[in-house]
């Protein structure tokens, strides 16, 4: 089955998708961009705060012109977009006509509303949220969850020293930093490893105060690590702090794999979706004060946490690895598809 496969950069995982797709039985063309900017002037512009909204439109205009005529000269069986900015809305329309169409939503709704409008032009959607799933049927859209757990290849044990008491790997977002703030200024005599871009010097208070190590703060590093070095941060940590954002409260994402998957311990902001399936494996809290006893009492107690990072390990291994996940969701979508052109077959 021949597959026009577009999916945006994101940490090399695009690269990923590629090699699992063809190991399960698919001939990938792919369209690998960035979701939005790449141009530095472009970038600068948008990051000095003028109005960029004419040139990110005209930015999604070519990319989608440039994946349509791909697709015309490829001629696949199935277009898998992964994201879903990508192709504007008249653009699948007609692809649809010549080959079936699959969004693979990789991220909420809320945060993409453009989305919304766009899911009624594709033949099958994938919702990167489970919440999301029922609220995109109830629009008429045929929706699946589309969650494809952790890359085993990244994220697996390693034989180290626990020399990080705690660390953190992600996005910096508000409630984030506040959070991380008061651990940072709490268990200052901690060996605390804070990654994610937490500062710059356009942010001149803040960044001053980084730089003096202010209430502690010298555990934010204040830079990106690469997956592998992710993988090596967990390994090294007892305690991995799993931190949803705002958006995803009532559900898990992808990193609470990753730590499992490294036979590594964490904590993580509880909810019932994440109780009813992982209670055993990790260790939830709930508001401030619940994380603070749970830091200290997990830090004495290193056999406990042991145990529960194995019984993380081994669930993440036998259950949500990447390979096995994205299998069966191709294994359905291959068979929707040959659903799908064998009615069409039928219509003419």
């Amino acid at each position: 089955m021949r597959c026009v496969a577009v999916l945006p950069e994101f940490f090399e995982t695009e690269k990923w998708t590629i090699k699992v797709y063809e190991e399960n039985g698919l001939d990938v063309y792919p369209v690998i961009n960035r979701i939005g900017f790449s141009n530095p002037f472009l970038l600068a512009k948008a990051k000095l705060g003028f109005d960029m909204k004419k040139d990110l439109n005209r930015y999604w205009i070519r990319l989608s012109e440039h994946i349509e005529n791909y697709c015309k000269t490829i001629k696949p069986d199935v277009l898998i977009v992964t994201q879903g900015m990508q192709l504007l809305p008249d653009a699948v329309d007609r692809l649809r006509k010549t080959c079936v169409t699959v969004l693979r939503m990789s991220d909420r709704i809320s945060l993409f509303p453009e989305l919304e409008e766009r899911l009624k032009h594709y033949d099958l959607v994938y919702s990167y949220s489970i919440d999301e799933v029922d609220y995109i049927k109830s629009m008429g859209y045929e929706a699946s969850h589309s969650f494809s757990g952790y890359d085993a290849d990244v994220y697996f044990p390693l034989e180290c020293k626990k020399d990080i008491d705690i660390c953190f790997v992600g996005t910096m977002y508000k409630e984030r930093v506040e959070l991380l703030e008061k651990i940072a200024s709490d268990f200052k005599d901690l060996n605390l490893a804070f990654y994610g871009k937490y500062t710059s010097p356009a942010h001149p208070g803040q960044y001053l105060s980084w730089v003096r190590g202010k209430n502690g703060l010298h555990a934010f590093k204040n830079k990106n690590l690469s997956r592998e070095e992710v993988n090596q941060l967990y390994n090294r940590s007892k305690i991995c702090l799993n931190i949803n954002r705002q958006n995803m409260v009532n559900e898990w994402t992808p990193r609470i794999f990753e730590i499992m998957g490294t036979n590594s311990f964490q904590i993580v902001e509880g909810n019932a979706r994440i109780d009813n399936k992982f209670h055993n494996c990790l260790c939830q809290y709930s508001g401030y004060s619940d994380l603070l006893k749970k830091i200290q009492h997990y830090l004495e107690n290193e056999k406990e946490r042991r145990e529960i990072a194995q019984r993380g390990y081994n669930t993440a291994v036998s259950e949500y690895c990447s390979r096995l996940r994205t299998r069966f969701l191709l294994d359905e979508i291959k068979q929707k598809t040959a659903q799908i052109l064998e009615n069409e077959c039928r219509k003419h």
